[in-house]
């Protein structure tokens, strides 16, 4: 309670003393060291109880022109907004409103603009404080112009983006940042080489915000900002699969402990993790937006995609070989980038790319296959992908190899009750292959016969699979020697019993209808 007294006495002083602002100013530094003690849940309360904050911000108004007294009180609201409880009064107490005129009046202080985003980045975390930035009409774009004029100053920087990140979380300051010209900045600090790996996934989880909202999207889009977005991705990749790490602003051969070493090296990778995991998210939800899709293919998304989980996957198997047991941390990296191409796959532009791409589905497919129950929502992505695809038929030559079909049937039969969507889409990219005669061959080559004879016996009352599973049947049954098999491994009784089970639905018993009747007859 020593310190709790101490900020008492101090808050008694100064309010006596409120006419001196020479002495108010050494009151507010000494205010200053109390919220940076060793023990600062005193002064915290202390501030709390006694309406410190809201004394602070009158005192501030009334010596508005003394950029000094603003710097110290400005430091001592950024240090009450480290604690939550009085991180909400900043907003209450109109300190956001003494912000936007400081930031105007004294933008070549910067010192106290240092405290005063400081500040705001503390209150910017908090929901209800969001909503209070809106009601100054002239902040957000002082904060934007503050960070434009500042971008190399590191702490600025740094809370100035950290108070984006907050604000984007709020719809109507997402809208209104984008309004202010937000991206545009934001994209003249991705293009500074000298930008940090840290600020710039922060950007990225700023963007990833403003997304949510179509029209914002679509300005993100037609902003030029994703070219370098992808330029930083690409070469954050390479260096991530290639294991290289850039340590120019480390001297090794200076540091005794090992240790400190090994800590640069994890912090060095976590910062690569961030950018790629946002920066791809980043991607997959520009894609979301059928008018960026031109942009993204222009500037390599896709082959930035493929070549990440190509390199990550060979990474994988160099760890196996040299028995390491350490978690892939690129799994969720590679999650993204297929969602990427599943926002992407339902466009003729995506197909066209991804064909004549070199060996397309080389990196996708082998993570059918995978066995661990952390890659379910990738496979279930590369399954909606593989679908989206087969509806374009310049994508059928590709999707019957049969390096592609048989993971794909490998996963059908392998289906359980609770994957049964999985094996619904499965089982629709079959659909599609088999509308003509070629592709037929191909797929009754890979053993589909066996996956759909599979899947109508087990999922039986799932209505779905039935009727996606009896008008496979019913385009496989034109060919002699696939009507033979079907009959043989007992299709027609599965049918017929299906035709009972579902005999209420229209829809399915016309599907089955029609597969029963293409297997009784003879097409020759």
């Amino acid at each position: 309670m020593e310190t709790y007294s101490k900020t008492l006495e101090l808050l008694s002083s100064m309010r006596k003393n409120s006419t001196s602002q020479e002495l108010l100013i050494n009151n507010l530094a000494t205010l200053n060291n109390l919220a940076v003690s060793t023990s600062p849940e005193g002064f915290h309360q202390c501030v709390r109880e006694n309406s410190g904050v809201e004394f602070v911000v009158s005192l501030s108004r009334r010596y508005s022109k003394s950029w000094k007294f603003l710097e110290k009180a400005f430091a001592a609201l950024r240090n009450v907004g480290s604690d939550e409880q009085n991180c909400e009064l900043l907003g209450k107490s109109g300190s956001f409103s003494l912000a936007s005129q400081a930031l105007n009046e004294h933008f070549c202080r910067q010192s106290l603009i240092t405290n005063i985003l400081a500040m705001l980045s503390n209150a910017s975390q908090q929901e209800k404080n969001r909503k209070v930035f809106l009601q100054e009409p002239k902040l957000i774009r002082s904060i934007l112009n503050s960070i434009r004029q500042y971008n190399q100053e590191k702490e600025i920087l740094a809370n100035g983006i950290r108070t984006l990140l907050g604000l984007s979380l709020h719809l109507p300051c997402a809208i209104k940042l984008v309004e202010e010209g937000g991206v545009l900045v934001l994209k003249e600090i991705l293009q500074d080489y000298n930008t940090t790996q840290e600020i710039q996934s922060t950007i990225f989880g700023v963007l990833n915000n403003l997304c949510v909202d179509d029209v914002n999207c679509v300005i993100i889009g037609r902003s030029g900002i994703i070219r370098p977005i992808c330029s930083i991705i690409y070469n954050t990749s390479n260096n991530a699969n290639n294991n290289k790490n850039d340590f120019n602003d480390y001297d090794f051969n200076k540091k005794e402990n090992e240790q400190e070493q090994e800590q640069d090296l994890k912090q060095n990778e976590n910062a690569k993790h961030q950018i790629l995991l946002y920066g791809f998210s980043l991607l997959a939800n520009l894609a979301s937006n059928s008018h960026n899709n031109k942009l993204l293919i222009e500037n390599n998304s896709i082959s930035i995609g493929i070549n990440y989980i190509n390199g990550s996957a060979k990474n994988n198997n160099n760890k196996k070989k040299k028995n390491n047991n350490k978690e892939d941390s690129s799994l969720e990296i590679i999650e993204k980038i297929l969602l990427l191409f599943q926002n992407f796959s339902p466009e003729i532009s995506f197909a066209t790319t991804l064909i004549n791409a070199n060996k397309p589905f080389q990196a996708l497919i082998p993570l059918l296959t995978q066995k661990h129950d952390s890659s379910e929502i990738a496979t279930f992505r590369i399954i909606n992908i593989l679908m989206n695809l087969s509806h374009q038929k310049i994508a059928h030559q590709a999707l019957t190899d049969q390096k592609v079909l048989l993971p794909l049937i490998s996963l059908i039969e392998h289906t359980t009750q609770k994957k049964i969507k999985m094996c619904v889409r499965a089982l629709t990219v079959l659909y599609h292959l088999s509308q003509t005669k070629e592709n037929r061959k191909k797929i009754v080559l890979a053993g589909s016969i066996n996956s759909v004879i599979y899947s109508l016996q087990q999922f039986m009352d799932n209505e779905e699979v039935v009727d996606i599973a009896a008008a496979i049947i019913t385009n496989l049954s034109i060919e002699i020697d696939s009507r033979k098999e079907i009959k043989y491994k007992r299709g027609l009784n599965l049918l017929q019993n299906a035709l009972q089970k579902h005999k209420f639905n229209k829809k399915i018993t016309e599907q089955i209808e029609r597969a029963l009747k293409n297997l009784q007859t003879d097409f020759n």
